[in-house]
């Protein structure tokens, strides 16, 4: 928004507040979101996958309880659909970017994920260990993008995260 785009964000349920100007459209399930995100890629220049939705999800549900008994209880989990791969099938694609959260060969689990999906950019950041960047405030990163020209980026605020994958998003549309 601060780069002078119109911004439509498709979020599921979470605590956050929504960023001003923003137009928000809130989901419930993963099902939800591929539609919605689907409906948006027709006039989007840009999609930004920035958090992915659960793999797999409950093949039935209940609406009541499930009532505790003296058997072991078996849940059946069928994948969800992938929403950056349906992404990346369209003949008209807007510019894609997508993240990869690993734990173990960041930069070829990053590149392989950036051919498998057909993303613009990939963002792949490590989970695990000390250097892992979930649930804090800092991050580092490497910037994978489709011309073979990659971006380390180390221990930042995740606004300049954010600025520097947007510099590198901005460099290859012009």
């Amino acid at each position: 928004k601060a780069r002078g785009a119109e911004v439509v964000l498709i979020s599921g349920p979470v605590e956050l507040n929504c960023p001003f100007g923003v137009e928000v459209k809130p989901v419930r399930s993963a099902d939800e979101m591929f539609h919605q995100v689907m409906k948006e890629a027709i006039t989007a220049d840009i999609i930004c996958k920035v958090a992915a939705v659960a793999d797999y999800r409950m093949e039935t549900t209940s609406e009541e309880k499930i009532k505790k008994s003296e058997d072991d209880l078996s849940l059946k989990l069928v994948r969800t659909k992938d929403i950056l791969a349906e992404l990346g099938k369209l003949k008209e694609k807007p510019f894609l970017v997508g993240f990869a959260a690993e734990s173990e060969d960041i930069l070829k689990q990053g590149i392989a994920k950036l051919k498998k999906k057909n993303a613009d950019i990939i963002v792949a950041n490590n989970i695990k260990g000390p250097d892992g960047v979930t649930g804090k405030d800092s991050t580092s990163g490497i910037i994978i993008c489709a011309d073979g020209k990659n971006l380390a980026v180390e221990n930042c605020s995740k606004v300049e995260m954010s600025c520097q994958i947007l510099d590198q998003v901005e460099k290859r549309l012009k």
